[in-house]
């Protein structure tokens, strides 16, 4: 199943909630995120958006991403990075 972002700015969490009642009621275990039509998101979309891959992972859901323009992947791994930093720290 294929999910293509409409907006070309996605900016909270809450459509990452939207996005997550979409996937869990299709019943389809291979989703693919288009975000060809996206120039920016915030930081914040791009977490909620990561935390939401790891749960789907955990229920045997792949999301694959197409269509990521250069400057959202540059974010998506400030944000992961941030993320592992973050992950190390609580483990100290």
């Amino acid at each position: 199943m294929k999910i293509k972002f409409q907006k070309k700015y996605l900016i909270s969490r809450k459509e990452v909630d939207t996005l997550k009642r979409e996937i869990l009621g299709c019943g389809k275990k291979i989703i693919t995120l288009d975000f060809s039509e996206v120039i920016f998101f915030s930081r914040s979309f791009a977490d909620e958006l990561i935390n939401l891959i790891e749960e789907l992972k955990k229920k045997k859901i792949l999301i694959r991403l197409c269509g990521v323009n250069d400057s959202l992947k540059k974010l998506f791994k400030i944000v992961s990075r941030q993320r592992q930093a973050i992950q190390k720290e609580i483990k100290k």
